[in-house]
């Protein structure tokens, strides 16, 4: 079954190594893809996931300039998968 992963982060630079690094451990052992929602950072967050994600096809982030909320931001995205977690 193919489902989509959706993670809000919110200036969290120093931690999306780590969390790319867990993603690709679930990419690779299911059927899934990670879309990592950043929510307004006022860091560097967009583009330190921009550069970790580029290589990686089942990975994509949305960029939100401006902070909204995680629901808010759910619904400007539209899936096209099954199932839609969140955590």
């Amino acid at each position: 079954m193919r489902f989509s992963l959706v993670i809000p982060c919110f200036n969290e630079e120093e931690n999306l190594p780590g969390l790319i690094d867990r993603c690709l451990a679930l990419i690779n052992s299911s059927d899934c893809e990670v879309i990592i929602v950043n929510n307004g950072s006022t860091d560097n967050s967009a583009k330190t996931l921009r550069r970790l994600i580029e290589p990686h096809i089942n990975l994509r982030a949305i960029n939100i300039e401006k902070n909204i909320g995680q629901l808010v931001n759910l619904s400007y995205w539209v899936m096209r998968n099954q199932i839609i977690n969140q955590i």
